[in-house]
């Protein structure tokens, strides 16, 4: 990615103007239609647009190994927010929206506000990997330990084929982030977990508190990784409350 274009890299839900801003961060191998007819349930006054990322949709593959390369390649996009804005993300998505952030407060730009966090555990438990590149058998094996995906997807050699080179891409970016303790983000933070998620549950999201110096609410849900697809209504509902009071 040599340069950003807003028209590329967002995709809005609707054409309307709106006084408020949404943007929303696909989970790893997601594209823009992975929140696919959650804009309708959001509040009327906030626009929802999505982050379409390398390899997806109009966006041309791009290969990226580390994630802070990624992310300061995607500033710019957030650089020139008119509107009050918001960041929600799932999963990688979540990982790669705080870090932007960061990114904003670094470079003293205007900041979301407020950072709606799913299914991520907080940045300090991610723990360094020493080879973050995947095989196609242990990327398999991580989005079968994650769940949400049907078997027979999973065993299905050219279904796969297809789209494991751009999970793969994500995972890797994950694989490659580090810890950096840096100063509290001045925003409040809206936590959601699944109970059962074996790896970003809700005990290890309770260090979310620790990078920010505003309010911090968590909110948990029965279900795994991906309980956001069982409990779309009631997560919609709760983004919608926190949304309102910091936008």
């Amino acid at each position: 990615m040599s340069s950003t274009n807003d028209h590329t890299w967002l995709v809005r839900a609707s054409r309307e103007q709106r006084p408020r801003t949404l943007y929303a961060f696909p989970y790893a191998g997601g594209d823009a239609q992975a929140y696919l007819g959650w804009a309708s349930r959001l509040d009327a006054s906030i626009e929802w647009i999505t982050l379409e990322l390398p390899g997806r949709g109009r966006c041309p593959a791009t290969s990226y190994a580390d994630i802070q390369e990624f992310v300061q390649a995607l500033v710019p996009l957030f650089a020139d927010c008119q509107k009050p804005f918001a960041f929600f993300g799932h999963s990688f998505g979540a990982l790669l929206s705080f870090l932007i952030c960061r990114a904003l407060a670094e470079r003293q730009l205007p900041l979301p506000r407020g950072l709606i966090l799913s299914g991520c555990k907080a940045p300090a438990c991610f723990e360094p990997v020493a080879q973050p590149a995947l095989s196609d058998v242990d990327t398999i094996a991580l989005i079968r330990a994650y769940g949400g995906t049907p078997e027979v997807v999973l065993s299905n050699r050219a279904l796969m084929s297809f789209f494991l080179p751009t999970i793969k891409a994500d995972l890797t970016l994950v694989r490659s982030y580090r810890w950096q303790p840096q100063p509290r983000l001045p925003i409040p933070l809206l936590i959601l977990s699944g109970r059962q998620d074996s790896t970003h549950g809700p005990d290890v999201a309770h260090g979310w508190r620790d990078v920010t110096s505003g309010e911090t609410t968590f909110q948990a849900f029965e279900g795994g990784h991906f309980f956001i697809k069982d409990h779309h209504y009631d997560v919609l509902q709760i983004m919608n409350q926190f949304l309102l009071k910091t936008l």
